[in-house]
């Protein structure tokens, strides 16, 4: 396998030598490294063509005839294409790979399928990513479904045949048991069935299908009790056919002294399982009690019952299974989450003495919990709410002291100054938000911070470096990087990002980020690398991957470092990407564009093909049946495409905001519960602590997800707006 080779002709320049001083970031970005990329990009492939040509600086390099080899080949001058990406790759190895690769899809294109084969093999000589390889193997299977000549079985294809083995699946007929009972049922042997079900264990698929049968089929109902419980329970672990389950379990009660002969408990235990699943909440209650009644205290039971009372809104009922559970059962893993609830339960019902005990227990007793940091700040919010501000100083401050590195800290100090303040240290609650905003600008409590010593009067602005140009970006970042953790790159490295830089010159983002994509895991404190890796992705038209590296890189920016980022790198964490769209439909439905761009950070990280686990699609995470509703109230044809496509689903999600923004009154913290949490929870949320000042109430919002979706949401947003105001910035062309 032929490695990379010592660069020795003019690649590229540098990104770092991009235009300088312009205020218009996306034409900084280009002119020097990608000559005619904005015309590529635009298919505007003759503009892009002489702009190639007539550019002086990479005049005769391999990067100019690799860029004019995909131009033409773009315009269908297949000879020109295929003598210039032959060119460059007898000249440089590093591009090589790249070059026949391309050769070959001409070839492919043009119907000479030995050909295109010839030249992917020539691709595989060379070193290259994984999933470059495997990439090229899709084009040689293509290529290989139209070759008659039986090159399959050619000795060079042989790493190809490992990789194509398991990408084949062979479906092999299999004798299931279902198929016997099926056989069974159809000749009305059924005291064969029942002897059959008596000496085997149902599982799986097969399980669930063999209920399904004897369900259907039986209506005399000849199957024992025994094996109707087991068909039920299969029904329910096999593939939760509730429905199912209910039916059968229906005719061991019909079956005359069916009851007497199946155990009572399992009987019993999944009756109220599947009366709950049915949403039949009070069935489910009577069987609980049952099994509690006869058979003793069950951790499951117990938390169940509470489950049940909580479905039928009964909480105070709920809360006296909880408080059982515990109890009964005090070193039980669902301990931390039941107390956690308790809490929670306490403060809605005023009870703070019993929320406070709550609290604590739960940080002296999980010291190591996921719930411990929270449950310090709760136990602090207990006593504020009381106006026990001295006792909420003293929980934060033994929390500061214990946990100085913690990830909560910033909500922790922001209510240390909220309590100071409440006790007239006006001085000390100045110092605690000033040292919050100076420290992370972009943060939520920061945020609060600066707007609450507006309120007293000082002035502390957004911390924000605004000398333009990715220079001065570049400058501050090697300022900042610690020397001792640079990792230089190896020669393989560098050409997988030299590669990188060709395919995104060309549009071919995806391929690039193929060879960029260990770039960035593997050099995490090379911050210089990652800010280049971001800016490429930027360069090509990819959101998504742009916004990821540029996450990760603040998040390795030293902490005392944040607090004077340039304005260069708030363009790549707060970005412009769908301005057009979104300035349209703001202006549409009266809506701030930058509360949509705020959204769709947090919703999607601008990807406008994710899909949420629970079905949400798109940029601003619309849901199937949201999306058509939508759609008809503003008139527009809905597909299932619809919601991957930045236009529509930027539509829909701000007319969403808008309709909520109606409902509440243009109450954007209940708009924004809303579209995470649900109209009918943040109403909830409201009538319930309405009377609560501003912070509280955020603090109140009684899902964990959607209490950090507004505050994060609410951070973004802020954030764009002073971003907005500054002339470098590039969204600054959207106006309110």
């Amino acid at each position: 396998m032929k490695r990379a080779v010592k660069i020795t002709m003019t690649l590229l320049i540098p990104v770092l030598c991009m235009a300088e001083g312009s205020g218009d970031f996306s034409q900084s970005f280009f002119p020097a490294t990608f000559p005619g990329f904005v015309s590529f990009k635009n298919k505007d492939y003759d503009t892009a063509l002489k702009q190639v040509l007539e550019d002086s600086i990479v005049e005769d390099t391999i990067q100019r005839i690799f860029r004019l080899a995909t131009i033409h080949h773009r315009q269908g001058d297949y000879s020109k294409s295929l003598f210039l990406y032959r060119l460059a790759a007898q000249n440089n190895s590093v591009v090589a790979p790249l070059a026949f690769k391309f050769i070959g899809d001409i070839e492919f294109e043009q119907g000479r399928v030995s050909n295109s084969l010839t030249a992917y093999k020539a691709a595989l000589v060379y070193r290259m990513p994984q999933k470059y390889r495997h990439h090229i193997f899709g084009k040689i299977r293509s290529a290989l479904e139209n070759d008659s000549t039986g090159l399959i079985n050619a000795d060079w294809l042989g790493e190809y045949r490992k990789w194509a083995a398991p990408q084949v699946k062979t479906v092999t007929p299999v004798l299931v048991l279902s198929d016997t009972v099926d056989t069974m049922v159809n000749k009305g042997n059924w005291r064969a069935v029942d002897s059959l079900l008596d000496t085997v264990q149902l599982k799986g698929a097969d399980g669930c299908r063999i209920a399904r049968i004897v369900l259907r089929a039986d209506s005399q109902n000849n199957i024992s009790g025994n094996n109707l419980l087991s068909l039920a329970s299969a029904a329910v672990s096999s593939c939760k056919d509730w429905k199912t389950a209910n039916a059968l379990l229906n005719r061991i009660a019909d079956k005359k002294g069916g009851l007497k002969t199946v155990p009572e408990g399992k009987y019993l235990y999944l009756r109220a399982q599947v009366s709950y699943e049915l949403g039949r909440f009070e069935d489910a209650i009577k069987y609980y009690k049952k099994i509690e009644s006869r058979f003793g205290p069950d951790a499951n039971v117990l938390m169940n019952l509470a489950r049940s009372y909580r479905k039928l809104g009964k909480e105070v009922e709920a809360d006296k299974w909880y408080e059982r559970h515990v109890k009964e059962y005090p070193s039980h893993s669902r301990n931390l989450e039941i107390l956690w609830h308790l809490g929670w339960r306490k403060e809605d019902e005023r009870k703070i003495g019993e929320a406070k005990a709550i609290y604590k227990t739960i940080y002296t007793k999980y010291p190591k919990s996921s719930r411990r940091d929270e449950s310090y700040l709760r136990h602090a919010l207990c006593d504020f709410r009381i106006e026990k501000y001295d006792s909420a100083l003293s929980v934060l401050d033994d929390y500061i002291k214990k946990n100085p590195f913690s990830p909560i800290k910033y909500s922790v100090s922001y209510w240390k100054g909220k309590c100071l303040l409440a006790l007239n240290k006006t001085s000390e609650a100045k110092k605690v938000f000033s040292g919050i905003h100076s420290v992370e600008p972009y943060d939520y409590y920061a945020h609060r911070s600066r707007q609450m010593l507006s309120l007293l009067g000082d002035t502390a602005d957004f911390q924000l470096d605004t000398t333009s140009g990715l220079r001065r970006a570049f400058e501050w970042i090697d300022s900042i990087s610690p020397v001792k953790e640079k990792k230089e790159l190896s020669l393989d490295d560098s050409a997988d990002y030299v590669c990188g830089v060709y395919l995104v010159s060309i549009g071919e983002t995806a391929l690039a980020e193929m060879f960029l994509e260990n770039l960035e895991g593997s050099f995490p404190a090379n911050l210089r690398l990652q800010l280049e890796l971001a800016m490429l992705y930027y360069a090509g038209d990819s959101p998504a991957q742009a916004y990821r590296v540029s996450r990760r890189l603040t998040w390795r920016i030293p902490e005392e470092s944040r607090g004077r980022m340039p304005v260069a790198l708030y363009r790549f964490l707060y970005p412009p990407y769908f301005a057009d769209i979104i300035e349209a439909q703001a202006a549409e439905h009266n809506v701030d564009p930058y509360l949509v761009s705020a959204v769709i950070r947090q919703e999607s990280i601008f990807n406008p093909s994710i899909k949420s686990p629970v079905g949400a699609i798109g940029l601003m995470q619309i849901m199937p049946y949201t999306g058509k509703y939508i759609a008809e109230k503003v008139d527009v044809a809905y597909t299932n495409d619809s919601l991957v496509c930045p236009i529509y689903n930027i539509r829909f999600g701000t007319w969403y905001i808008r309709e909520l923004l109606d409902q509440f009154n243009e109450n954007v913290v209940l708009a924004l519960a809303s579209y995470n949490g649900g109209p009918h929870n943040a109403q909830k949320w409201y009538n319930s602590n309405k009377e609560e000042e501003y912070d509280l109430f955020i603090e109140d919002i009684a899902f964990s997800e959607t209490r950090g979706y507004v505050k994060k949401v609410l951070a973004n947003y802020w954030t764009y707006r002073i971003l907005a105001g500054n002339p470098d910035f590039a969204y600054s062309a959207i106006k309110k």
